[in-house]
């Protein structure tokens, strides 16, 4: 049986460069080198790029002739859809969201609005450029505690939880240090006193679905950065300790979200409650898949091992890839055969 030619494209230019590194190297790691001619791609803080550890060109590593890339970078020029619009110009096939669906996912604030237009809660939130902040307008819409965070961001980085006026400006100026646009929100668990962190992790193309809800337990302020990635700072109860019918409800909006984005191969929709309330906080269409991190916990607890996901969201990817390439092929031979007709 032929091998799948596979790069693993991890590190990349952000914030969150040591997390992608760390997927990528636990994604490599699960190839079976039977199935798979793997390859490794990496890219440094500065943005260059390193095939199999040897400096390379883009164009280069690009036209290698790849049969699937998977997608480890989280953040910006990664998870935001700029390196999925690189691969579909360079007609490599990948794994996850395309460019589309990558750069709404990773805008909060756009996340949001499309939330609200489908009906579906989230936080009460405002959002502001550098030259519009009004602390007056945070305390008369949002209140305090509140939570300020980067709009365009994941991993918690520049997140804080701000509990009187007099944090507020210092904070905020702190997350504009990684992002130009900051959300300030309501804090709905109110250290989780009033409500629970959920996460939804969504596999599939067309029909996607739910493997499955784990709750999220910080025994810090909030399941900020150090939370995240370091072990033993947070409980995690998968399933999510909820009622069966609020469990099922989340489920149901959670893949609501994902088709209302256009995800696609897998994403975590991350969810709040309070009381018998669901709010969708955001969608991340490229989680991590560190030894920590919760997709990939979320799918062992439903049976399913670290290879058999990784190897699932690569069939995906390619069958994505295909899809997109039979549509673009009828596009094409619609316009010329109206060509020969003359009618165009």
């Amino acid at each position: 049986m032929k091998r799948i030619k596979i790069g693993v494209l991890y590190g990349g230019k952000s914030p969150e460069h040591l997390v992608s590194i760390e997927s990528g190297k636990a994604i490599f790691s699960s190839l079976s080198e039977e199935k798979f001619d793997k390859h490794r791609i990496y890219i440094n803080e500065k943005g260059e790029w390193f095939f199999d550890e040897r400096k390379g060109g883009i164009d280069e590593i690009l036209s290698y002739g790849f049969d699937v890339v998977f997608i480890a970078l989280h953040g910006p020029n990664g998870e935001d859809g700029s390196i999925q619009g690189l691969l579909e110009i360079y007609d490599v096939p990948y794994t996850g969201s395309d460019f589309y669906a990558s750069s709404v996912a990773m805008d909060k604030e756009k996340t949001k609005l499309i939330l609200k237009g489908l009906g579906i809660k989230t936080p009460k939130f405002i959002s502001f450029y550098k030259n519009e902040v009004n602390v007056k307008r945070i305390e008369k819409e949002i209140g305090y505690p509140c939570v300020v965070k980067p709009s365009r961001l994941g991993s918690s980085v520049g997140v804080s939880i701000v509990e009187k006026e007099e944090e507020i400006e210092v904070l905020i100026k702190e997350a504009f240090k990684y992002s130009e646009r900051v959300i300030v929100e309501e804090y709905v668990t109110g250290n989780y006193k009033e409500g629970k962190e959920i996460e939804c992790a969504i596999i599939g193309n067309k029909n996607p679905v739910s493997l499955g809800i784990a709750e999220i337990l910080p025994k810090r302020k909030f399941y900020d950065y150090t939370a995240k990635y370091t072990e033993g700072l947070t409980e995690f109860f998968i399933p999510a300790r909820l009622s069966e019918k609020t469990y099922k409800k989340a489920e149901e909006i959670a893949v609501k979200v994902y088709k209302a984005v256009g995800c696609k191969g897998f994403a975590r929709v991350d969810m709040f409650t309070r009381g018998k309330e669901i709010f969708v906080n955001e969608v991340n269409t490229i989680p991590g898949f560190t030894k920590v991190s919760m997709f990939p916990a979320i799918a062992e607890k439903k049976g399913i091992s670290f290879s058999e996901l990784v190897e699932k969201i690569i069939d995906l990817g390619i069958e994505e890839y295909r899809e997109k390439k039979r549509i673009f092929e009828n596009t094409i031979k619609f316009i010329r055969e109206k060509k020969s007709n003359k009618t165009i």
